[in-house]
């Protein structure tokens, strides 16, 4: 289990030590507490990748037998309806495996469901440039600090 908490803090901990050594930052709190949340906004957005791949699949009629959130030992395992769900160590890449019955079709099916990892991220982003009423433009080319 040692291993496995050491692996999760590792990338972030050479992010910002590599920041402190190459300007002139300090480890301040807010430096900790990326540190410590890394792991998990990683988990979360490997989540919403793959369920964005998922849903969509389940709504064009393809099987999704399973999914695989992150790399390295398993952590957890769950079924979610006729879907086996998995958690591995370390949340650097995600996998969601597709099955169809059949094939009319399969080609366009397959590329929209590829589509919508990309697109649940997309949705996110729309969702919280909204609540926070913040526009595109003044995220892209800030006017204030």
């Amino acid at each position: 289990m040692r291993r496995v908490l050491v692996g999760l803090f590792v990338l972030p901990l050479l992010l910002v030590e590599s920041a402190v050594l190459f300007s002139s930052a300090a480890w301040t709190g807010w430096a900790i507490v990326n540190v410590l949340i890394y792991p998990l906004i990683a988990l979360a957005c490997l989540a919403i990748h793959e369920g964005g791949h998922a849903i969509v699949a389940r709504m064009l009629g393809l099987h999704v037998p399973r999914i695989d959130v992150g790399i390295g030992r398993r952590v957890a395992r769950w079924r979610w309806r006729r879907t086996l769900v998995s958690l591995h160590t370390f949340p650097l890449l995600g996998m969601t495996y597709l099955g169809a019955e059949r094939v009319a079709g399969l080609r366009w099916r397959l590329w929209l469901t590829i589509l919508a990892g990309p697109i649940a991220h997309a949705l996110v982003v729309a969702a919280s440039l909204a609540l926070l009423h913040v526009g595109v433009t003044e995220i892209l080319w800030p006017c204030t600090a």
